[in-house]
């Protein structure tokens, strides 16, 4: 397995990049995953504008230069980078703005290239893409496939997987979810990330879900939660089924990590386990209140996940 940090743990910090990838090599990362804008899009939503963060990248802004600045960056500490996330919505219906969204998703894998990322995770599978109703579950379902098989031939020229992942309240939000998208996107370019938070967060099983996807896990997402008691009225993360949760430190929270690496290893997993602090999209400010300081984190996981991969 390939431990790899998300750079958003960095997301409010200025030096966003140059900071988490020396965390990275300093505690033993053997990559980053890079997170795309969430404000650089066609549609810009309530959720977009909050989870802004230094540590964004966009194919508008980078130039060249900025292309070999990034390139030298991870050369500098020797790291590989397993993923470039893009959150251009492919759940809209046949429109301008759709297919700017699709140009969107081809711009960020072309990106990912002079890069040299691996992959590009395309967060695009929501049923609220934009701030209004949901979509259709049906018809949302349909336009990710296509979209997702409109750039798929794109991807698969420059070398690029194209990722989808296990997220609450979007089209994946289960296993079964996952593999009937990649099943009608109907590439080898695609690929599936397995987020065992976000599948407790959506009321699953995530050990259920490790058996589910067994054999078809290409990266692994890390992070943790708690579920908040009755009465527990602190700021925390929503989600369905009226439960609340708040963020914990790897290790303090719900999630049984250690079986679950154990379990993916004695399944044939070996790709990247992606250490994700805590997702800017599902809230900041107080509701991050309860996790350790990001370097700290960053350390404290390493160790963590190094220990559970071992003891597979």
């Amino acid at each position: 397995m390939t431990l790899s940090l998300y750079t958003s743990i960095a997301w409010r910090d200025p030096c966003a990049l140059p900071d988490a990838c020396a965390w990275a090599a300093r505690y033993g990362y053997a990559a980053v995953d890079l997170r795309g804008s969430s404000l650089h899009l066609p549609l810009l939503t309530a959720r977009g504008l909050a989870a802004f963060g230094w540590d964004m990248l966009a194919p508008e802004l980078l130039d060249e230069e900025g292309v070999r600045r990034i390139r030298a960056l991870l050369g500098q500490h020797g790291l590989l980078a397993t993923a470039l996330s893009c959150y251009a919505p492919l759940t809209l219906p046949p429109s301008a703005e759709r297919t700017a969204c699709v140009r969107s998703l081809e711009a960020y894998v072309r990106l990912a290239a002079r890069l040299g990322v691996e992959a590009v995770r395309s967060i695009g599978n929501s049923r609220t893409p934009f701030d209004g109703p949901e979509v259709g579950a049906a018809a949302a379902f349909r336009w990710n496939a296509e979209g997702l098989a409109a750039v798929a031939p794109v991807a698969r020229a420059h070398g690029v997987r194209l990722l989808i992942e296990t997220n609450e309240g979007t089209v994946t939000e289960s296993p079964e979810d996952c593999l009937r998208l990649r099943d009608a996107v109907g590439s080898d370019a695609v690929g599936i990330v397995l987020d065992c938070a976000n599948v407790y967060l959506a009321g699953r099983d995530p050990l259920a879900a490790v058996d589910t996807l067994a054999g078809a896990v290409d990266v692994v997402h890390v992070k943790d939660v708690r579920a908040l008691a009755a009465g527990d009225d602190r700021p925390a993360v929503a989600s369905g089924g009226g439960r609340r949760f708040a963020w914990t430190a790897l290790g303090a929270g719900d999630l049984p990590w250690g079986e679950i690496l154990r379990r993916l290893q004695r399944q044939g997993f070996t790709g990247p386990v992606v250490y994700e602090y805590a997702n800017p999209f599902k809230g900041g400010g107080p509701v991050w209140r309860d996790l350790p300081p990001p370097e700290e984190a960053a350390a404290n996981a390493a160790a963590a996940l190094r220990r559970w991969c071992a003891d597979g």
